[in-house]
């Protein structure tokens, strides 16, 4: 299941146990009933899970499978898609069945494995094993099971499905057939889309009221999560190594926002120009909950934002275009339109976000300003205090303290409120409800993640110097392409450039992702960014050649440096660490300032920033 229906009356899991959805409290929590004795007790929505259900369909990263099984998957896809919607639709099945020439049950199968996981790897045909062991709905059954849902269950009698079960029961009964576990027909039912159960049993009004978008302009939001907005921006600001002090550079930033509401879905910091990776993360930290985000960066404030939007707008660059975000988004159904050519205000929502966001980092210390008359009696490097990690901070600070909550010029009222008045309704409007959860929230991460292709060695995997070994590894060594026998067979691994420690290996047996540390444990946890400069320091000092024992070994006497610094400069650092940790009176300092609204500052087009100034 690939995402988790927050709904009244869905089918919940919560410690272990299944419930029912029964009201929605807020954007934090819900009134849940438990299904074996009908108790009734308040659930946060962070600690939801996917409902226990027999038969389950277990999915694996996109990355495990080729690009013909991709392709296969797609094109089972495109023969499904037009029943997806459609409840009396056996007619149209059979048609379809004598038109590609597949057996209408095999349809049948196809439309059961989708609507139970909302994956489109759902579709990538099984590894043959002869079917030991495994149940499967008989030819002679799946017309009856379809015949009872769209004939009885959707119906306007409203019966519920254990009423619809007892009529399968006897249908069953009257051609001689074993009636399936209920659990199995319950699963099917609660396949079919909250709208079409909606239109059938409620009727027609009921469900355009709550499902059916405000036409408008073609990139006109409707709803929170319709759509999303993503871009990238050099930031005015040189930040420090997290340990060693040391100037690294300019960060860049990738960040998405919500246009209906303005809220802020999520962003990406790194050193690293605009890449898949950067997009990656950025929309995998947008769909995932942020509790835990929040919490391990210190902060108490509330950031509610999470589920998969349904479009993404970006601009034309390539790495919007990867193999790998494409098809991440064709697993979660996410359509993506490109920004037309010559239209530079149609990215303007992010546009605006972005210069507000630079603008708020120009009362930091490091700060390149966005002029360069400001900088002319202004040593950035030398002012500069914050680290990656500490404006990371900071802007989730400024995200979640004040941007949300303040009034926004163009809403009139402040995102957060929009943002809730959308999901949960105000007064006679009665919100579009809650976004689905993703049930899988480590595939999701793994799906947006770029991958690489490197073989197995007897020393495991050598990457950027840094070896990795896990005995995982050890039935991989030196084996050879299953292809292409005279070479060696190449595995998928996958890296974050936040903590580069771990890589992780994707078994092509069990298609599953495992974790991978580096061969010598002992190892300190560092980023990318600090093992460059850690690089770039060895280079410098002239050596001649460069292992990951010398490279460690650097970043531990930068680090010594830092230490012995702190002796012979303390009162500079004194200086420097009151710069640096008044994270909160800078926050203040916002709030005093004044600024009414959030799109009120100065600034230009993203198109015309120009990145090769600084």
């Amino acid at each position: 299941m690939a995402s988790i229906s927050i709904e009244v009356n869905s089918l919940i899991c919560f410690n272990n146990e299944n419930y029912l959805v029964k009201r929605i409290s807020d954007l934090d929590s819900i009134i849940g009933e438990r299904t074996s004795d009908l108790k009734k007790i308040r659930i946060p929505i962070n600690e939801i899970k996917s409902p226990i259900i027999e038969g389950d369909i277990d999915t694996s990263p996109t990355a495990a499978y080729s690009e013909e099984e991709w392709e296969m998957a797609r094109r089972r896809f495109e023969i499904i898609e037009p029943f997806l919607q459609l409840t009396n639709r056996a007619s149209q099945i059979n048609e379809s069945s004598e038109e590609h020439g597949i057996h209408p049950s095999t349809i049948y199968r196809w439309l059961e494995r989708y609507e139970s996981s909302g994956l489109i790897s759902s579709l990538v045909p099984y590894q043959k094993d002869g079917g030991r062991g495994k149940g499967r709905i008989s030819e002679k059954l799946e017309p009856l099971i379809q015949d009872i849902i769209e004939n009885q269950y959707l119906r306007s009698q409203r019966i519920n499905i254990s009423q619809a079960y007892i009529e399968l029961q006897l249908a069953c009964r009257n051609e001689n057939l074993e009636a399936p576990h209920i659990n199995t027909f319950r699963k099917r039912v609660k396949a079919i889309s909250l709208e079409i159960r909606t239109k059938n049993r409620d009727g027609k009004k009921n469900a355009q009221e709550k499902f059916e978008p405000i036409r408008g302009l073609y990139n006109k939001a409707t709803y929170p999560l319709s759509i999303v907005q993503i871009d990238h921006t050099l930031l005015d600001i040189i930040l420090v190594d997290n340990e060693t002090r040391r100037p690294i550079g300019r960060p860049w930033i990738t960040v998405a926002i919500d246009v209906y509401s303005r809220m802020i879905t999520g962003f990406y910091v790194s050193y690293d120009p605009p890449s898949s990776m950067s997009v990656g993360l950025c929309l995998s930290h947008s769909i995932l909950p942020k509790e835990k985000y929040l919490l391990n960066l210190g902060i108490e404030g509330e950031w509610p934002c999470w589920g998969i939007m349904n479009t993404v707008h970006a601009d034309n660059a390539k790495e919007f275009k990867g193999r790998v975000l494409k098809r991440a988004c064709e697993e979660y159904k996410i359509n993506i339109q490109w920004r037309p050519i010559g239209t530079p205000h149609w990215g303007g929502h992010i546009e605006r976000l972005i210069g507000s966001l630079n603008g708020v980092l120009h009362t930091l210390p490091g700060t390149t300003f966005s002029k360069k008359e400001y900088r002319e009696n202004y040593n950035s490097e030398d002012k500069a205090t914050l680290s990656l990690i500490e404006l990371e901070k900071y802007l989730s600070m400024y995200i979640v303290d004040i941007y949300h909550k303040k009034v926004h010029s163009g809403l009139k009222v402040s995102p957060m409120f929009k943002y809730t008045e959308g999901l949960l309704g105000s007064g006679s409007f009665g919100g579009y409800g809650l976004p689905a959860k993703v049930s899988d929230e480590d595939k999701l991460k793994k799906d947006f993640m770029p991958f690489f292709e490197r073989t197995v060695q007897r020393y495991g995997v050598k990457i950027d110097q840094i070896y990795y070994y896990h005995d995982i590894l050890r039935r991989w060594v030196n084996s050879n392409d299953p292809k292409i026998p005279s070479q060696k067979r190449k595995f998928i691994f996958c890296r974050d450039p936040r903590d580069i420690s771990i890589i992780y290996f994707l078994d092509p047996e069990t298609r599953n992702y495992y974790s991978i540390p580096c061969r010598d444990i002992t190892r300190p946890s560092v980023n990318i960014w600090e093992f460059r400069d850690a690089i770039k320091h060895l280079k410098d000092q002239g050596a001649k050649s460069i292992d990951e024992d010398k490279i460690f070994d650097a970043y531990e006497r930068l680090n010594n440096l830092k230490e012995e610094s702190k002796i012979k400069t303390k009162h500079k650092k004194r200086r420097t660490k009151e710069g640096r940790t008044n994270v909160h009176e800078s926050i203040k300092k916002i709030q005093s300032e004044n600024l009414d609204t959030i799109d009120e500052l100065d600034i230009k087009p993203f198109d015309d920033i120009d990145y090769g100034s600084y």
